[in-house]
Order: structure tokens, then sequence, then C-alpha cells
């Protein structure tokens, strides 16, 4: 999904359990309701302040990772 059609606001209408979306240079990985909701943020442009960072899905846990590999936030889904 893009970042400039699709965010944290305008979700698409299907339903769906996990919402990626990225384009604001913002990392966030939050459960809401029933949705997790990821961000991975930016590797080469992290924006406020936030280090350059990357998520990942495996065994039903998603990741989102510091780019020197430092774990940052995780969610079991």
């Amino acid at each position: 999904m893009s970042g400039h059609i699709y965010n944290e606001e305008k979700h698409p209408q299907n339903g769906y359990d996990i919402f990626f979306y990225g384009h604001t240079h913002l990392w966030k990985l939050e459960k809401a309701g029933d949705t997790v909701i990821c961000n991975t943020g930016s590797i080469t442009f992290p924006k406020g302040g936030n280090p350059p960072t990357f998520a990942s899905y495996e065994n039903g846990k998603i990741t989102v990772h510091h780019l020197n590999g430092e774990t940052l936030k995780e969610l079991q889904i």
C-alpha cells in the first residue's frame, strides 16, 4: 500500500488483519482493536528524531528493527 494514498487516518475499505504503510518515515507498531498497524519507518531518511528502521515478519511475529539490528518493538500475531 502506498503511504500517500493509505495511511493511519485513511485505511483501505476491505477488511484486513494487518495494515503496513509507509511514506511518513516514522516507524510505528501497535494493535488497534483487532488490527495490527505497522509503519516500517525509513532506513535512509528517518524523521522526527527516529533512528533508521525496517520491519520484518517471521513465524507470526512482526518486528521493527533499528538498522544496527536492535529490536525496537515486536508484536506476536
